[in-house]
């Protein structure tokens, strides 16, 4: 489904910058992969010393590590990542950590950053995120070359701009926090994979505060902080509108584009893209069964992020909560000739009331009939399993990959029910498996 990783020989590499949105590009990408795909290691110093890993065994690699899983050699050409304007991002960051309570709420913003230089921590920085990652910590390895790293990145060596621009140069895109929904779209026309319907919206903080609260002393110290990650940010920018330009040229020329034409520019270039992608679907192999986990990769969106609890007793496996901003989607080859029961494995509802508002309808068909039925899954525990049935007319809507949507309301904002919580996402329900089979067929098939 990945296109650029399917034909190269290197895993695709996302270098995620902190504080530019890089946690929903993840879940995107994420999604486009099974679980045993990903690169294990999201941090540089967890994957340090005598038993390092070669990423190159892994399709997708991702995380707060830089360049670093890549050295002495430069990182591939498979390689992408986000920035974000550089004051902006440093101001997110700080207000972040008030919020999570790791720094006093009477610290100035001068201070902070004073600190961080004291504690050799300046990779706060964009260009330390993207040269040396998340190593510095307590769990870092110290050698030579953190050293030097860090004394190179506390004098602010301009050699650092120069390296990090050579980085840039190699990636195939960059993204702009800025941007967001152009960059997705930029991005999965690169992958040749299919733009979310809903952009997923990941570690968004409520209620920061903003530049304008910052004193004049922490404003001059903010611009002084930045002066280099500025000129590696004009860079990025500059990568940005010319890959922009040459994706909009190039859909420019299809029809689905022309028949567009109402709607902001990223609606009209997301809708193109996903009708793109449909198309080249629609001779695929059809089947009348499916045995699916969240584990294994996912065609479509309005999912969040894959939860696993390896200490889970009974097993629930991995799972993913539907977001409820708008329909959670979910495309499968489906045979169109025959009716199918569905199987839904709902492991967590945060109230009971929500499950009975669940609502989940095939391609632009009516919604389902579920019902709560006793039987499982003989692998995975789900505190509740319902069970429909899904009519051939409803499949014969669309030729191809058929759509099954869910539709979850009704949720609670842990934050809101615990002060001590910092969990803003909005959870309802969250499944962990689907199974799909010939109508004809009693009880759950399973395939081993």
């Amino acid at each position: 489904m990945v296109a650029m990783s399917s034909t190269s020989k290197t895993p695709l590499n996302f270098i995620h910058v902190a504080k530019c949105g890089g946690a929903s590009v993840r879940i995107s990408v994420d999604d486009q992969f099974n679980e045993s795909d990903i690169f294990p290691y999201y941090y540089a110093w967890e994957n340090h010393g005598r038993d390092r890993v070669d990423p190159c065994h892994y399709r997708f690699v991702r995380g707060h590590h830089g360049i670093e899983p890549w050295r002495p050699n430069k990182p591939p050409e498979s390689t992408f990542l986000w920035l974000r304007e550089p004051r902006d991002r440093i101001v997110s960051a700080f207000y972040v950590r008030k919020m999570e309570k790791l720094i006093p709420n009477d610290m100035s913003l001068r201070g902070w950053l004073r600190q961080r230089a004291r504690q050799g921590r300046n990779v706060t920085s964009m260009i330390g995120w993207i040269l040396f990652g998340a190593i510095y910590n307590k769990f870092s390895i110290v050698t030579d070359f953190i050293l030097d790293s860090r004394k190179r990145l506390l004098r602010q060596d301009p050699s650092l701009v120069d390296e990090t621009l050579e980085v840039l140069d190699r990636c195939f895109m960059v993204g702009l926090q800025e941007r967001f929904a152009d960059s997705m779209n930029l991005l999965h026309y690169h992958l040749a994979s299919l733009p979310p319907a809903v952009l997923p919206r990941a570690n968004q903080t409520y209620g920061r505060g903003t530049m304008a609260q910052l004193s004049r002393a922490d404003r001059d110290a903010l611009e002084e902080y930045t002066r280099l990650d500025k000129i590696v940010y004009r860079h990025g920018l500059t990568i940005f509108e010319a890959k922009y330009s040459e994706m909009k040229a190039d859909l420019v020329k299809l029809d689905q584009f022309a028949e567009m034409q109402t709607g902001p520019e990223n609606e009209r270039i997301r809708d193109t893209l996903r009708e793109v992608f449909f198309t080249k679907q629609r001779d695929v192999k059809l089947v009348d069964y499916v045995q699916y986990t969240f584990d294994h990769s996912l065609i479509g969106s309005g999912w969040q992020e894959r939860e696993k609890e390896e200490q889970d007793k009974p097993p629930r496996g991995t799972w993913r909560w539907i977001d409820p901003e708008d329909w959670a989607e979910i495309y499968f080859p489906l045979n169109l000739k025959r009716p199918l029961t569905i199987y839904l494995g709902i492991c967590h509802a945060t109230a009971r009331q929500f499950v009975e508002a669940l609502s989940v309808r095939v391609n632009d068909g009516a919604p389902l009939q579920l019902r709560k039925v006793e039987e499982q899954h003989p692998e995975l525990h789900s505190e509740y399993v319902l069970k429909g049935r899904i009519e051939s007319v409803a499949l014969q809507k669309q030729a191809g990959l058929s759509g099954i949507f869910f539709k979850s309301e009704r949720y609670v904002i842990p934050a809101y029910e615990n002060p001590e919580s910092l969990d803003f996402r909005k959870l309802g329900v969250a499944l962990n498996w689907i199974v799909l089979q010939p109508a004809a067929h009693e009880g759950i098939m399973y395939d081993g």
